[in-house]
């Protein structure tokens, strides 16, 4: 989407116009590269969505601002070295056995329920409304089989609501028989209606190794929360 010249001429000139928002003229007055005053016109992306208008030499180009034509995922991921430790915490263990990397290994079964704590703000590219999907990425640590379930407790809220009692939710998988394999485990959907951005999400990851099979440590490397998008950003600062 250009901004040509109606009478024909080449696109205006970078210097008689720099990257400026254009919120709904179809037209605009510039000169050309010959400082000649010309009236140029360009597409719109919306009324409701008007765009940035950039300039590369000769030429401007439409692109929307904040609202995208496609519905699209993106996801929150909380690094599990950087969660908050419970009471009985998950131990830092060596991945591999060997080298310098590590990660919390959570008990397996017969041992406690181990776990950790994080929180985030709902960020302004959310699609309001629209529901979140929770998964966990972990490792088992050797070549034993059994069930890995892992919970996530939580509690969301918009600014100006009172925080309730928490829900829990919960997926598994088998561990599969090969020592250090990256798993992906959905762990269920939170349900987004009424959900705004710059709500606040805290929560519990945890693991209850009475409830699961696999008798050894489960690595956690994070949790994450995938969500639509359906813009950059906000109009606002506090509300889309």
């Amino acid at each position: 989407m250009l901004g040509r010249d109606k009478s024909g001429g080449k696109y205006s000139s970078r210097m008689s116009r720099t990257a400026e928002q254009y919120p709904g003229a179809v037209n605009y007055q510039a000169t050309d590269e010959n400082q000649n005053p010309r009236t140029f016109t360009y597409d719109l992306v919306g009324a409701d969505n008007p765009g940035i208008t950039l300039g590369f030499g000769w030429e401007y180009l439409k692109v929307p601002f904040l609202w995208l034509e496609e519905e699209c995922w993106n996801d929150f991921n909380f690094e599990a070295l950087s969660l908050e430790k419970g009471a009985s915490s998950p131990d830092l263990i060596s991945i591999f056995s060997s080298g310098g990397l590590y990660g919390l290994g959570f008990d397996g079964a017969g041992g406690p329920a181990e776990m950790v704590y994080g929180g985030q703000e709902i960020l302004h590219d959310y699609m309001e409304g629209t529901d979140l999907s929770v998964h966990i990425h972990w490792l088992p640590v050797n070549t034993g089989t059994g069930t890995v379930r892992w919970y996530f407790e939580y509690s969301i809220k918009n600014v100006d609501e009172v925080f309730s009692a928490p829900t829990t939710i919960y997926g598994e998988e088998e561990a599969g028989g090969t020592a250090w394999m990256h798993h992906l485990t959905s762990i269920g959907t939170i349900d987004g209606t009424g959900i705004k951005v710059g709500a606040h999400i805290m929560f519990r990851i945890y693991r209850d190794s009475g409830d699961d099979t696999y008798g050894s440590d489960a690595v956690l490397m994070s949790a994450g929360l995938h969500y639509k998008i359906n813009s950059l950003g906000s109009r606002q600062i506090g509300a889309k």
